[in-house]
C-alpha cells in the first residue's frame, strides 16, 4: 500500500485503465501502448490533426455562413450545405487515416494504395475548400470578388468577415499539407507485422 501511495504521487508513475498499466505518455500516444508497429503509430498519430483539423475548418465554415445568413439574408440552403460539410468531410478524413493505419498493420498494399488516392482526393478538395468562393465556399477568392448578393449588399457583411475567411482559408490550406505530409510519411514507414515486442506497458 506504501508503495501504491508513493507511485500514484510520482508525475511519471504508471497509470491504471481497467486493471491495464499504461506510461502516462499513453493519453498522447495511445497507439503506441495498443500493440500498433512503430510505424503504424507514428503515422497514425500525425494523421490524427487532419481530422481534428477538418472538424474545426467545417465548424469556422458553418458559423461564417450563419453569420452571413443572419447579417446578410443569404439563402438558408447555404448553411445546409455547410452542415453537411460539417458531417462528410471529417468523416471523409477518419476514413482515409482508418486505411493508411490498416494498411500499415496488415502490410497489405491495396489498402496502402486506396490510402494514398483517398489523400489525393481530399488534397484537392481541401485547396478547393480554401481558394474558391462558391456558395458556403468561403475561399480566399472571396475577397477579390463583389460580396455575396443579398439584401444588405456589402454594408450588411458583419466586422471581421475579411479575417474569418482568411482564417477558414488558412485552416483548409493547412490542412492539405498536413495530408500531403502524412502521405509521405505513410510512404516511407515500414510494414512491420504486430508483435507482443510492439507493446509499451
Amino acid at each position: 500500500p506504501a508503495a501504491r501511495r508513493a507511485s500514484c504521487g510520482r508525475p511519471d508513475a504508471m497509470r491504471s485503465l481497467g486493471g491495464l498499466q499504461l506510461p502516462p505518455d499513453a493519453a498522447t500516444h495511445p497507439l503506441r501502448h495498443l500493440g500498433a508497429p512503430r510505424e503504424a503509430a507514428e503515422a497514425g498519430e500525425g494523421a490524427e490533426p487532419s481530422v481534428l483539423l477538418a472538424v474545426v475548418a467545417a465548424s469556422v465554415n458553418a458559423l461564417d455562413t450563419l453569420a452571413l445568413v443572419a447579417w446578410v439574408g443569404v439563402p438558408w440552403s447555404w448553411f445546409v450545405q455547410s452542415l453537411l460539410h460539417l458531417l462528410l468531410l471529417p468523416p471523409a478524413a477518419l476514413g482515409a487515416f482508418y486505411l493508411g493505419y490498416r494498411g500499415l498493420v496488415d502490410r497489405e498494399p491495396s489498402l496502402l494504395r486506396r490510402f494514398h488516392a483517398a489523400q489525393v482526393a481530399l488534397v484537392v478538395v481541401w485547396l478547393l475548400m480554401a481558394t474558391v468562393p462558391h456558395r458556403c465556399v468561403n475561399g480566399l477568392l472571396r475577397l477579390a470578388l463583389p460580396p455575396p448578393a443579398a439584401a444588405g449588399g456589402a454594408d450588411a457583411l458583419p466586422a471581421g468577415w475579411a479575417a474569418a475567411v482568411v482564417l477558414e482559408s488558412a485552416l483548409w490550406t493547412a490542412n492539405a499539407m498536413l495530408a500531403i505530409v502524412n502521405s509521405v510519411q505513410v510512404r516511407r514507414s515500414r510494414m512491420a507485422p504486430v508483435g507482443i515486442d510492439a507493446l509499451h506497458v
